[in-house]
């Protein structure tokens, strides 16, 4: 048996924008676990770890990031366990300025844009064949038709980084490899580590073909909720490949679902609503519904959630315009009547979702001005 780590989709100095002021701090943890994978290769008896892409965001990566993952491969490589890596296309090979300029040190880089011979690792059970490429699609339009297997005995694993068409996920970039599923089944391998695509996806989604991605080592916006990391997996010769997950302990984002805020007294009500289904140490994302008797304030809500949580992400879908509450100042002969009676008109004439939702949060901003309550 043959046990490796596989990880992907670190995006090491990405930007984290959607975490807003708690960026700079997830960009630092987030090395920070990156930098813990030595003990954790140790701990688990790894016989190899392969990187299967986009361990960078991008070009222009600083070089105390490029330096401290050396130093990260320099220690697992000391501890007698190789490490393998192909470039991804946010950080691909071919692009100005790309994170593998100064190269990876104790790291195997593969650097061909076609399948060469393997990498052969030996340890204490079979050997371990390790194949990848550095797609470059101006050079080698299909990479995949260039897989040959070695004529040895051993685990065969294939190393990629790209996009499976089918799959649930964004439009692959210009430089993105292309891997249809057919092509995929038609490799001889005991198992392909993938990256490209930023939640896990296990064999089963490949109908049997030892595949799988990943998933991003850390949320890298508030979509990417659940658990990430890497996986470790054991390999034997012509076996089914053992898979198990393993979270980086970066603070993950938790999809708390829909709350209902009708019967909420007020903001800091629906707040603590949220936190109550929001576990410790988790950055909530949370859809707002319900007929609050209120003009909700997000702001308040989020900066309440943010001072528990450090950041939080809210989605307001609850209807004050047609909460009891706005039906009864509706009738009264005052301003604030006559200002509901316009927003909620105004609201009756939008063409589209987003242009009603900005007549619903005016309608709220204007209540809120007149002090109701």
């Amino acid at each position: 048996m043959v046990r490796i780590l596989h990880i992907a989709d670190v995006h090491l100095n990405a930007s984290f924008s959607s975490f807003g002021a708690l960026a700079e701090a997830r960009r630092d943890e987030q090395l920070a676990r990156f930098q813990d994978l030595p003990r954790a290769a140790r701990q688990e008896k790894i016989d190899a770890v392969v990187v299967a892409g986009d361990l960078f965001d991008g070009p222009g990566t600083p070089a105390h990031i490029g330096a401290a993952v050396r130093e990260v491969f320099r220690r697992i490589d000391e501890a007698g366990i190789p490490v393998f890596v192909v470039p991804g296309n946010h950080d691909a090979l071919f692009i100005p300025g790309s994170p593998y300029r100064d190269g990876m040190g104790a790291a195997h880089l593969f650097r061909d844009p076609a399948f060469g011979t393997p990498v052969r690792v030996e340890g204490d059970g079979a050997p371990l064949f390790v194949y990848g490429l550095a797609h470059d699609p101006a050079r080698v339009p299909d990479p995949l038709g260039t897989f040959r297997r070695a004529e040895a005995e051993g685990v065969h694993l294939v190393l990629l980084h790209g996009s499976v068409p089918d799959a649930p996920h964004w439009k692959g970039s210009p430089n993105a490899l292309s891997l249809p599923q057919e092509a995929l089944a038609a490799i001889d391998a005991d198992y392909l580590a993938l990256g490209d695509y930023h939640r896990f996806r296990g064999p089963d989604a490949f109908d049997g073909a030892p595949a799988c991605y990943a998933g991003s080592f850390a949320a890298l916006d508030l979509t990417e909720t659940g658990a990430r990391g890497y996986l470790m997996v054991d390999l034997a010769p012509g076996e089914p490949p053992a898979i198990r997950h393993l979270d980086a302990g970066v603070t993950p984002v938790f999809d708390v679902g829909t709350v209902d805020v009708s019967g909420c007294a007020d903001d800091l009500a629906v707040a603590a609503r949220v936190a109550d289904s929001t576990p410790d140490g988790a950055i909530p994302v949370v859809r707002l519904v319900g007929e609050p008797a209120f003009p909700l304030d997000i702001g308040l809500v989020e900066t309440e959630l943010c001072a528990r949580f450090g950041h939080a992400g809210v989605r307001d879908e609850s209807r004050y315009f047609s909460s009891a509450r706005i039906e009864e100042l509706a009738e009264g002969d005052t301003v604030v009547g006559h200002t509901v009676r316009l927003g909620r008109a105004r609201i009756a004439e939008t063409a589209g979702e987003v242009e009603r939702r900005a007549a619903e949060q005016a309608l709220r901003i204007a209540v809120r001005a007149l002090q109701v309550r």
